[in-house]
This record gives structure tokens, sequence and C-alpha cells, in this order.
């Protein structure tokens, strides 16, 4: 897709070190193309030149460990030399957007910038010796770890017209040398990661925090990439502890860095909660209801009882955004209900944290539920589940040796036979992830597969490993329905059929970028999550670099006549049951994906979701 934008956009060019000899001809092509606002000629610190990298690039590789992104930025250190180097900050008049592949993902990015730093790679050598800023963001979020000012604040100290002279700057990376205040920390923030203050925000920011709480809870859209943007060191060495420091004015600071992901709360609701935060006092803090909610499922939820500042609090809240909620609704079960009916009204749910340093009342959640495996209703009928647990899918007879408690195992079942060999897969349920045990490299295939899958239709992979008879991989919760359950509720209505056939595209449309064919996608291995559809069961995909053998009955009915494996075909079978001839239109776009000859079947999914938009449109008319 094209997009031209109606206004000017500012960008920079950075040209490290060892392609300062091309610096002259790559200036003259930039004239060319863009208005120069300024050149700069930057000096970092020697001794402190990976600290710089390392900030400079946190935002695109926080996926990395610590160790990962260290060696990384020394190949990088060593690629694009140390020593000064020039940024050019340049006025795009007419910026043009189109999709790019980067690292994998389609982006929509300014062309003009993009194209010119490709060139100009090209030009010194190949490689990544030129570095560029795709969108206003990322610019944004450069200038203000190179130069210490957001966009908005460089344009008013430097908004003339350039003169040919070059700026010599001898500064680090904005928080290197430490930050000079609480002020400057959020500054930086405010410009680079989406982020929340959670709570005791009053002193902010002439203060940390106060006596009561000697700590600053911060919510992230990423840990690593907050940890890394800020220098903040772990505190304790457990993966999952998430204490950090960081120092201002040459005093530790001490953060709780949460982030969505991390079942402090629903990531749904985590997410929720950073989109509707509020700007004030120079920082971002929540709104009044997710401040309410999100401390009110604190207090209730990860402390065993609730205190009396949190009470006065609570209350306080309450009232400035018309809640009735009174002292004594603490201890008679009125707040819990009145946070229980919050959370199923918008689909969230309680999680046990992965911190394990937090608390979960699980008594106070059960007295509420009856059963804390329930997490959230879903109507008054029906619920939706923490896990499912059947016990005729449970053969202890299998060879795979017991890697957890017999109480955690939920599944244990032979899969197939092939060339002598018996392959089996257990399951256990271990509260807050699933681990999958799997003859020989099954597990690990699939860790591998959903490893190159991202979103919300696919399961995260948590961890993975191999030993020498069976391999593991461990797999967030999906806490969810199975589709048959969901299948009424789908097609009760044409708005929310067609949703679900986009989104079942969607997940094609994924799984045929990364080149992957799941081969077995049936109702039996999708579940409904807050009213998407998550794909589940890759041990058996295959994809041109990964081939394996395939199991007799694997597909069953959901495979084409002719027996070959065809993802769009399985889906189709998917849909014809859900649809279950409801909608005769969306019946007719699902006939194409399920047509049994293999040259008249349709599958490609771009006129596959124009058929299904003009489907929806057509079943509306005939509501």
């Amino acid at each position: 897709m094209e997009l031209t934008s109606e206004t000017c956009e500012y960008h920079l060019f950075l040209i490290w070190p060892h392609a300062r000899d091309k610096y002259r001809a790559i200036l003259a092509d930039i004239t060319q193309q863009f208005a120069i606002v300024q050149v700069f000629k930057i000096h970092w610190n020697n001794e402190k030149f990976i600290s710089n990298l390392t900030r400079f690039y946190s935002h695109s590789q926080n996926h990395l460990d610590t160790q990962s992104l260290q060696h990384l930025m020394l190949e990088k250190m060593n690629h694009c030399g140390t020593g000064p180097f020039y940024v050019v900050v340049v006025k795009d008049s007419h910026p043009l957007y189109r999709d790019r592949n980067i690292q994998g993902k389609s982006k929509s990015v300014n062309i003009n910038t993009y194209d010119a730093k490709d060139k100009y790679r090209t030009m010194t050598g190949g490689g990544h010796r030129i570095h560029a800023t795709n969108t206003p963001h990322e610019f944004d979020q450069d200038i203000i770890l190179l130069l210490g000012l957001n966009t908005q604040d460089f344009l008013k100290q430097y908004s003339g017209t350039w003169h040919g002279n070059i700026r010599e700057i001898h500064r680090n990376i904005t928080g290197v040398d430490g930050w000079k205040s609480l002020t400057q920390f959020f500054y930086v923030l405010n410009s680079c990661i989406d982020y929340v203050v959670l709570r005791n925000f009053e002193c902010l920011p002439e203060r940390a925090y106060t006596n009561e709480h000697q700590d600053l809870d911060l919510l992230a859209s990423n840990q690593n990439f907050l940890a890394y943007l800020s220098g903040a060191e772990k505190v304790f060495p457990e993966d999952y502890r998430v204490h950090y420091r960081i120092e201002i004015k040459q005093q530790p600071i001490f953060l709780d860095c949460r982030y969505v992901g991390d079942n402090y709360y629903d990531s749904d609701w985590e997410a929720a909660l950073i989109s509707k935060r509020v700007y004030r006092d120079g920082f971002y803090r929540l709104d009044q209801e997710g401040y309410f909610y999100s401390l009110l499922y604190h207090a209730l939820g990860h402390k065993p009882e609730v205190s009396k500042d949190y009470r006065n609090e609570l209350t306080r809240i309450a009232q400035s955004i018309d809640i009735g909620i009174s002292l004594a609704d603490f201890d008679n079960g009125t707040a819990l209900r009145l946070l229980t009916t919050y959370l199923a009204h918008n689909n969230y749910r309680y999680v046990r944290p992965n911190d394990l340093t937090v608390g979960f009342n699980q008594t106070a959640l059960a007295d509420e539920f009856g059963n804390s495996e329930i997490i959230a209703s879903k109507s008054p009928t029906r619920k939706i589940n923490a896990g499912f647990r059947d016990s005729d899918q449970i053969d202890l007879s299998g060879p795979l040796p017991h890697i957890m408690q017999k109480g955690k195992l939920i599944s244990s079942r032979l899969l197939a036979k092939e060339g002598g060999i018996e392959y089996w897969s257990c399951l256990y349920d271990d509260d807050k992830a699933i681990y999958k045990q799997t003859t020989l490299d099954l597990a690990q295939r699939e860790a591998s597969f959903l490893s190159a899958l991202e979103g919300k239709y696919f399961p995260k992979v948590l961890n993975s490993w191999s030993e020498r008879k069976y391999s593991v991989v461990v797999l967030e919760k999906v806490f969810g329905e199975p589709l048959k359950a969901a299948a009424g509720d789908i097609n009760e209505h044409p708005e929310r059929m067609f949703h679900f056939i986009e989104d079942c595209l969607s997940i094609l449309c994924e799984l045929k970028e990364k080149g992957i064919v799941h081969r077995d996608i049936r109702s039996e291995n999708i579940l409904m999550r807050h009213g998407r559809p998550v794909l589940i069961d890759f041990g058996w995909a295959v994809s041109e670099r990964h081939p394996y053998f395939a199991p007799k009955r694997l597909g069953a009915s959901g495979r084409p006549p002719d027996g070959s494996f065809c993802d769009v075909y399985s889906m189709g079978k998917v849909l014809e049951q859900v649809n279950a001839r409801r909608y005769p239109r969306f019946g007719e776009v699902i006939r194409l994906m399920t047509e049994p000859d293999v040259y008249l079947r349709m599958t490609d999914l771009a006129s596959l979701e124009i058929l299904c938009a003009l489907a929806y449109t057509k079943e509306l008319q005939h509501e």
C-alpha cells in the first residue's frame, strides 16, 4: 500500500566512522532529495562506545538477552568503527510510505529515507555502516538519545537554514553517564518507549518514591527495552525478578519493571492500561479508572489482605470517578465482586504472576469463583477455564520419563508409529505455562516453527530443550475455550462470522509468509482467546527447509481428497463447520477454499479476503 503524508517529516542519516570516506558523496546526494536542517559531528567516549551502541539500538534488539546483545554490539562496533561520526538531520517535504520487509516483517516506512539508506549502504561497501530513520517516531527516539532533545525541542533550537557548517558535539547517549534527574529520565522514556507509572506517582518527578513505598512501579511494553534504554541493572539474578536499579544524580533509584505479558495483570489489560495512559507533570500515569481497578486488583489479588493505606486510597479514587465503594466493602466481598464484574466485562482474567515474589491470593479468588481455575464469566451459562483435563487422554504406558509431578499431567498419548518408533506426547499444566514433551525432536520442531510466528494467533514459546530420546517445548498458557464450544457464538451474527473468517485468513497469511505448512488444521487445534482464534499443535508442521514424515491419519478429514496437504483447504473445512450453512454468501467463499479439484481451488489469500468482505456486505443486506 502506498501512502503520502500531507505534512513534512524530519529524519536523520547517521554515517558511522568506517563510512566517513563517503561522507561528501552521501551529503551531496542527500541535498538532491531532502532539505538539510543541520549536520553534526558527534564524539562518543571510546571507552563507552559499546554502552552507547546498546542504548541507541535498545529499541530494535530488545529480543536479545544481555550477553547476546553485548556480543552483537561488539560486532557492530568492529563493523562500523569507533571515533566521531556524522549525523545529518533532514526535512522531507513529500514523505511517501510503502511496505518494506524489515527483519522478516512487513512494515510501512518512509521509502524516501529507507531507499536512500539502502543506496548509501551499497556505496559504503554493504553492511550497516549507514543508519537512517524510517518514521517520525524513530527520529524522535534517535534524536533524543543522540542530542538529548525531543523533536519539538530540537526544532526550536535548530529550525533555521543550514549554511554548511558542521557542529561538533562531545556527548554520550543520554543517560550513559548517569541520569541528571527523574525529569530527564522520563523525558527520554516519553519519546522512546510505551510505558506508564502504575501508582505512588504523587511525588513525581521531584522524588522517586514515598517513605512507605521504596520503589518506582513501571509497566512497559517490553522489559528488555526499558532496561537497556535506561541502563538499569538487575538487583536479583533470578529470571523472574523484575527489580532493577538505576542511578540518578549518582544516587540509586529502584524500579519494578513490569511488562506486557508478565501476568502481573492480564496481558490485554496491561496493553490497555498503557494505551489509555495520561500525560501529566512530565510523565505518563494511569487514567483514573485504570488506576482504581489496577490498584484494587493489586490489593485484592497480590496482597494477603487489603492494607489501611490501600483502603483509603481506593475509596478516595472511587469517589472521584463516581464508583460507590466504602471501607466496609473490602471485608464483605463487595469490592471483589466489583473487580470481578469489571474484568469479565472487559474480557480480562485473574492471572498468576510470573514473578514468584508477587503474591497471588488464591484463597480470596476461590471464595469468589468456587474454583480458582475458573477465571472469568463469558455469559451466565458459559465460563472461560484456565485449562482442560481429560482423563481419557492420559495413557501412562508410554516410554517418556516424567518431567514434572504426575498431578500436573493433563495428557499422555501415542501420536503415531513410524519405522518401528512410537511417537508419544505428554502435556503438563504448570499454572503459568504448558510443558509439551514429545518423542525425539517433535517438540523442538514445534518450538522452532512457533518462534518464527508472532502475534495473537499463536501461542508464545517460553523455552525449549532436547534430551537424548525426547524434547520439550514450554508454551504460554492459552486461556480460552475450544472452537467447537464457541462456534454457536461466532455464527450468531454475520459480523462475528466475518471477523472470524478474517482472523483465520490472517493465520494462513502468517503461515504462508513464513513458509510453514501446519498440516493439521482442524477445530480441535484451535482455541478461542478473547474472541480470536489461536492455532496450536505445530508438532507435525513442515517447511521447505524442515521436511518431516506424515503419520497416516494426520489431518484426517481436513485433507483434500487426493491426500495432499493444503492449509487453505483444511481451514476452509473448519470454517464450513462453524458456518454450519447459516450464511450462504460466506458459504460460497468457503466452497472456493474447499474445492476438491486442486486446479479449481482458490488459495490466493488476498482474493479470498476481498471475496469475504463482499460476502459480508451481501449478508448484511439480507439480514
